[in-house]
């Protein structure tokens, strides 16, 4: 074979092979490559491995330049950056970045070899946040997550190596040890029905929700024991713990095994059930009832409710009471009276002893009790009572029809007879009334001359004293005049007019038969009289 020249690029290399030795050499670039005539090229130009920063590769086979072989089944680790080729038989297993590890991630890593701090095959978890350089000595088995659990919820974690089983709640965020993983619970069909779950296993908590007048019972598998819950409450079940269900009777009539319940209701509740009787003289009847009941609560005898069905075992026993009942009646009393009937025959009062949040009370009620369950049906309800014969059902509508035009009429009277006696009721009210009225009216006008006479009287009482006042005013200004006058008449008597007045005075009381007098005043000396005064 002819000499060939190959012009080897920086970033190229080739593997040439001696075709008489059979040693396989590396040519790197850059360089004028002249191939000898007794070489061949094994492995044509190849770009060369480039590892950037945070990269590594893992070589399997490295070269060992020191002996120029091989060291087969050993792997070599080159981290970046850096540029290289491939030795012959060498092969890059992988090529990858550097593990960088946030918070709540971390990595299961395993030892090939012992070393001073690990065994060959031992496990350990390196967590974030880190960068993490992988070793020859040492693999990366799995890079692990931590589980957010929300509040009110909740995780199963199992160890492998112990087979234990815990319960993790939340809210956190849990990181498996490194001999830990997430637990599978599975549940049985029963309890994936009660609870109304579409998947029989999970690694999260199951949790059962119980509301209030109900109550749920939590079997501990692991020691044999039932717990009973009363809600309202929220319990979630440990990893060896379980519900505790019953199947029991649903629809009208009652069905066995209709429905499985892990949280059973403590009542007060309704129930329905219907069924055939037969009366005294055999008329079949079709019968439909309503139930009311409740459960007394008893904390030593509680477990009783899961025992069994209670509702299709009291169904079946009011049956066979209602069905006995019956048969000793005729169809028009039964008919009538059913119910007065069945509550006569069927109810009675019970008194017993109960426990209730640890202390004991006396509790008395009235129905019919299922000591079995502290199952109580403490009311019913007839729905509907029809014939199963058809004749003696359009006999008995044309009974009940004929019977409602009679109840019809006799309301109409009854209620015609009460508006009578309504109307003469409120007569004799009105009449009363009026009395009142008029007794009212009397009295009003009796106090009203009553107040009228006071009013008089009190103005007359007025009038008198402010006349009296009056008269006594005058006659004390008149006793004041005639002071006055008196005081005048002594003040002038005490002068020559005085004196006057006195000899006047005097002079008039001599005789009666003076007509007339003249008074000289005793300063005259000499009088003279006219002869015409002095004939007379």
């Amino acid at each position: 074979m002819s000499s060939n020249l190959i012009i080897i690029h920086e970033d190229e290399y080739m593997h040439v092979v001696d075709n008489e030795t059979g040693i396989v050499t590396l040519v790197e670039g850059p360089q004028r490559y002249i191939l000898p005539a007794t070489h061949s090229i094994k492995v044509d130009k190849t770009t060369k491995t480039t590892l950037h920063d945070q990269e590594y590769a893992e070589i399997l086979h490295p070269y060992n330049k020191e002996n120029k072989k091989n060291a087969y089944g050993v792997t070599k680790i080159i981290f970046g950056p850096k540029t290289f080729s491939l030795y012959p038989n060498e092969n890059i297993v992988e090529k990858e970045k550097i593990r960088l590890l946030v918070e709540n991630e971390a990595l299961v890593v395993q030892a090939l070899v012992d070393t001073e701090n690990h065994k060959a095959g031992e496990k350990w978890l390196v967590h974030g946040p880190c960068s993490y350089f992988p070793t020859i000595e040492k693999q990366i088995v799995e890079l692990r997550r931590a589980t957010t659990i929300g509040d009110n919820e909740s995780l199963y974690v199992r160890n492998m190596d112990t087979c234990e089983l815990k319960l993790v709640v939340g809210p956190r965020a849990y990181m498996c040890a490194v001999d830990e993983e997430p637990f599978y619970k599975r549940i049985t069909l029963s309890e994936q029905s009660a609870l109304k779950l579409d998947y029989d296993s999970s690694t999260r908590g199951y949790e059962v929700q119980v509301q209030k007048n109900e109550c749920v019972c939590i079997v501990d598998y692991d020691n044999l024991k039932e717990k009973y819950y009363l809600g309202p409450c929220s319990y979630t079940l440990q990893p060896n713990e379980g519900i505790k269900t019953i199947a029991i009777s649903t629809g009208v009539p009652k069905k066995e095994n209709g429905l499985t319940v892990g949280v059973v209701r403590l009542g007060p509740d309704f129930m329905d059930d219907r069924f055939d009787v037969r009366t005294l003289d055999n008329a079949v009847l079709e019968l439909t009832l309503t139930y009311k009941w409740k459960v007394i609560i008893d904390d030593h005898s509680i477990g009783k409710l899961f025992n069994s069905d209670f509702i299709g075992f009291s169904c079946q026993s009011l049956r066979s009471r209602i069905r006995e009942t019956a048969s000793h009646y005729s169809f028009e009393e039964f008919h009538k009276n059913s119910s007065s009937i069945l509550r006569e025959k069927l109810f009675k009062e019970y008194s017993r002893k109960v426990v209730q949040a640890g202390e004991e009370k006396e509790a008395k009620f009235v129905g019919r009790f299922f000591d079995e369950f502290n199952f109580l049906i403490f009311e019913l309800d007839i729905k509907k009572l029809v014939p199963v014969d058809p004749e003696i059902e359009l006999l008995l509508d044309q009974s009940i029809k004929q019977s409602m035009k009679i109840m019809c009429n006799k309301l109409n009277d009854n209620a015609e007879f009460e508006g009578r006696i309504s109307k003469i009721k409120n007569d004799v009210e009105i009449a009363k009334l009026r009395g009142t009225v008029i007794d009212l009216e009397h009295q009003n006008r009796v106090k009203e001359t009553l107040h009228r006479i006071k009013i008089e009287n009190e103005a007359q009482v007025t009038m008198e004293k402010a006349k009296a006042k009056a008269e006594i005013d005058v006659a004390r200004n008149k006793m004041k005049m005639e002071i006055e006058d008196i005081k005048n008449i002594m003040q002038n008597l005490e002068g020559d007019i005085g004196a006057s007045y006195l000899k006047h005075a005097q002079a008039a009381n001599l005789h009666k038969n003076v007509n007339s007098m003249t008074l000289v005043p005793d300063s005259v000396q000499n009088l003279f009289a006219p002869s015409a005064f002095l004939s007379k």
